[in-house]
């Protein structure tokens, strides 16, 4: 006859544990129910709040990526045109990129307008408001390394028309320096630019010379050469 086998008494008291662990909890709540029940309408809240703020920010991205989708339209079709028409077309699309950047600063597309807007009162021959605008963007958390180094090379042609070539050289040398950026050439060729616009020959054959090494087929390659024997024949 098979032996009959006990229930362990260590199983017995871990129920019993369990069990006195629930009422504890129970007592626990009913003695605090309108604190958790605070609580828990306080987490909802904060919840809900988050949930709202987000749709929010999604809104007011689209509404400014929209804006800024128009208005760089509008800067292009601008850049076909001539005359009091182009004046006219980069005025519209400044509007549009002025209440994308003003209205949803907030939002990536609403930081990325700035440029565009800078773009539009440097097309304007606006150069202090277009520095303005570039060196906002710059400061910005706009963190596409292509997009700045376009505003960096941007704010040095401002800077140039603006006759500030020393600021212009430093944001040039920037960009030039910048690795595998299709900057890069143009960059260059703007440092030698400005180096012979302030009378410093050498420094500007320097330049001249760097950007035919660097760029031995360009299309400016004949142009530069000849600057490259000119200077040549002034040093």
């Amino acid at each position: 006859m098979a032996k009959r086998v006990k229930r362990p008494a260590a199983k017995t008291e871990e129920t019993d544990e369990l069990l006195g662990f629930f009422e504890r909890a129970k007592e626990f709540v009913t003695a605090h129910r309108r604190v958790i029940s605070a609580g828990v309408v306080i987490v909802c809240l904060i919840i809900a709040g988050v949930l709202l703020w987000t749709r929010h920010g999604e809104q007011q991205e689209r509404h400014a990526s929209f804006l800024l989708y128009q208005g760089m339209i509008a800067l292009k079709e601008a850049d076909g045109l001539a005359g009091d028409e182009a004046r006219k077309g980069y005025e519209k699309a400044l509007n549009i990129l002025k209440e994308s950047a003003e209205a949803h600063g907030s939002t990536r597309s609403g930081r990325l307008s700035l440029f565009f807007v800078a773009k539009c009162l440097g097309r304007l021959n606006r150069h202090d408001e277009a520095i303005q605008h570039y060196e906002a963007f710059l400061s910005g958390n706009e963190k596409n390394s292509v997009y700045r180094a376009m505003a960096k090379q941007s704010l040095g042609f401002a800077y140039e028309s603006r006759k500030d070539y020393e600021k212009a050289l430093v944001c040039f040398k920037e960009v030039s320096a910048m690795e595998r950026s299709f900057l890069t050439e143009e960059a260059t060729l703007a440092v030698a630019r400005v180096h012979e616009a302030m009378g410093q020959k050498r420094e500007a054959l320097d330049a001249y010379r760097e950007y035919l090494t660097n760029h031995p087929d360009s299309v400016e390659t004949s142009h530069i050469r000849r600057r490259v024997a000119l200077l040549e024949n002034q040093l």
